[in-house]
């Protein structure tokens, strides 16, 4: 009676196991679909990106946190800084497990590294900032 219960408690157990690996999957295929999806919205909306220059988007960093910008200018950033924004979230979550790198990379790689370009004066200026 023993014997079968341990070999019933093992079958168990390897049936729980595989459900928790198809939930973490099913969770992770979720996150994927709703980052796409956030990513596909904040490219879309915020193609004059592509046209910013690191100088003008770190002028305007100067602006915003250096003294009294105009509310353009401010709405300006609010807007830009969504994508880099988001960048960090996907960053986070790479970095805790939550997400495979080989996959940010499959789906994001070359435009995070056109964004990172684009932004790393101006990051570089908020963080000499305090912002």
């Amino acid at each position: 009676m023993t014997a079968i219960s341990t070999l019933l408690l093992a079958v168990l157990a390897f049936y729980a196991l595989g459900s928790l690996g198809h939930a973490k999957r099913a969770r992770h295929a979720q996150l994927i679909v709703d980052l796409t999806r956030r990513w596909d919205e904040l490219l879309y909306r915020e193609q004059m990106i592509l046209v910013l220059t690191p100088r003008r988007l770190q002028a305007l960093v100067r602006l915003v946190y250096g003294g009294r910008p105009s509310k353009k200018a401010r709405d300006e950033f609010l807007h830009l800084i969504q994508l880099p924004s988001l960048l960090e979230t996907i960053g986070v979550l790479v970095e805790q497990d939550a997400l495979d790198v080989e996959i940010v990379d499959q789906l994001w790689g070359e435009t995070i590294v056109d964004l990172w370009d684009r932004w790393a004066p101006a990051v570089k200026e908020l963080q000499e900032r305090g912002g």
